[in-house]
């Protein structure tokens, strides 16, 4: 009754269609269960957790067409009851921080601020139905605190790429996003530029097939792998 259309495949029969027109994406990459769940290894879905994937394949299939490496998320929120306000809080967090590991993401609109009571029973919102603010309410207004930036903004124009180890298969991972669940980071990281400057070259996450390891390459369609996304710009 409610076939899925993918963007891979949706995105390539439009574009003809537009002739000269500069295009870019809005996404909305909600989790797929709604709730304070943050996962790089949601592929192929772009929920918050991947969404480094839909910049990483449209680089990879639009690479002469910087218009089309724009990506908007245009709508996204988390079922916030009392039950998941940790989780939800965490997964904010960590929204923040893969948004602003993934060049090219340019704005971030939560839905929504106050929760709704018609919204076929989901409460989306930061503050609840009698006005009262949710402990997300807290991250989402101090992330970007000038004082005490955090969740990301503490970086400041750069990412920052880091590598973990699965320590049951040894699959390694390497990313400027949230690291999936499971892996154990490792100490130690890269500081990139988040946008070009002179003499810099933009790095990319590329994974293998079953998408349980990831490694850096120097172009988006990473010789075969699966795109995952931009890291940084690298001097």
């Amino acid at each position: 009754a409610y076939p899925s259309y993918s963007t891979q495949t949706f995105v390539p029969k439009l574009v003809p269609l537009v002739g000269d027109r500069e295009w870019s994406i809005a996404h909305h990459p909600y989790p797929t269960n709604l709730k304070g769940r943050i996962d790089a290894r949601d592929y192929p879905y772009a929920t918050l957790g991947s969404v480094g994937v839909l910049s990483g394949w449209l680089m990879a299939t639009y690479p002469d067409d910087p218009h089309a490496w724009e990506v908007q998320l245009t709508e996204v929120g988390f079922h916030n009851v009392p039950s998941n306000h940790d989780a939800v809080s965490q997964a904010l967090c960590d929204s923040f921080r893969n948004v602003l590991g993934t060049p090219g993401i340019t704005s971030y609109i939560y839905h929504s601020l106050h929760d709704h009571a018609e919204e076929q029973g989901l409460l989306l919102g930061l503050i609840d139905l009698d006005g009262n603010a949710k402990p997300a309410f807290d991250v989402w207004r101090s992330a970007n605190d000038p004082e005490d930036p955090n969740c990301g903004f503490e970086l400041d124009g750069h990412t920052m790429v880091r590598r973990a180890v699965h320590p049951d298969t040894g699959a390694r991972w390497v990313s400027s996003r949230v690291l999936p669940a499971g892996y154990e980071p490792r100490e130690g990281g890269w500081r990139l530029w988040w946008s070009e400057q002179p003499g810099t070259a933009l790095l990319f996450e590329c994974a293998n097939s079953t998408v349980d390891a990831t490694w850096l390459w120097n172009e988006a369609d990473c010789d075969g792998g699966v795109p995952m996304g931009p890291v940084g710009w690298i001097e």
